[in-house]
């Protein structure tokens, strides 16, 4: 589970770095979906994280003895600091995670750091992938942290700030039925898009979230041209 690390920027927290231990760990996690009223809100974050990831699912067969993902992500991290994003001390880090699928719904991951070269290779074998903005706030009173994830609008660019108006937003907890905290300033109407009683309108809201969450690979339907390795 993902925990804040302290660090100077302007006496705050920023965002921690992903666990590349290696280590297998629990992740039992909440995902909510959310439409933004403010986007002006989002800049309360520690930082956002302009991810590109792409991976391949492997299912449980008479072969294997579980069913899993293997994905390799690219982060570029910027801290916000007083509204602004700080352009300084942006960082970059690639990251390969291998997760394996349990049957209570949680699931185990592994991470280590990666390259460039992992990720290419990803690209090519993965069927889908995701380009994201994940903004990050923390839960007052805990050392939870609110994962909101931001889709740019179609046609452009990965590193433009036209988003669409729903947000998916993660938050890993420690345990199951750990008490949901209220979600950060400016997003509303949420809902758990694992409910099993979904009304018609948030069922074509996660519908039209897919298209998002899924992306064609880029050598063989180019969504983003600039994802392309040069």
């Amino acid at each position: 589970m993902r925990r804040l690390r302290s660090h100077a920027f302007s006496g705050s927290l920023s965002t921690e770095d992903e666990d590349t231990s290696g280590k297998l760990s629990a992740e039992i996690e909440y995902m909510f979906y959310a439409r933004v009223t403010s986007p002006q809100a989002l800049l309360n974050a520690m930082c956002v994280e302009i991810q590109e990831q792409w991976g391949v699912w492997q299912d449980k067969t008479d072969k294997n003895a579980g069913s899993g993902s293997n994905r390799v992500r690219k982060v570029i991290r910027k801290p916000i600091i007083n509204g602004q994003f700080d352009n300084i001390n942006t960082t970059t880090q690639i990251v390969h995670t291998i997760k394996l699928k349990r049957s209570d719904g949680s699931a185990l991951e592994a991470s280590v750091e990666s390259s460039e070269g992992a990720l290419t290779a990803m690209r090519v074998m993965a069927e889908s992938g995701m380009i994201k903005h994940r903004y990050r706030f923390p839960v007052e009173g805990t050392e939870l942290v609110w994962e909101v994830d931001m889709f740019v609008e179609p046609g452009e660019s990965m590193y433009s700030t036209k988003y669409i108006g729903w947000a998916k937003i993660d938050l890993e907890v420690p345990q199951k039925d750990f008490p949901v905290p209220t979600l950060p300033d400016g997003f509303v109407d949420g809902f758990n898009s694992k409910a099993q009683n979904l009304t018609p309108e948030q069922q074509q809201i996660v519908d039209q979230m897919q298209s998002f969450l899924s992306l064609p690979n880029p050598y063989v339907q180019e969504i983003y041209p600039d994802v392309l390795p040069k």
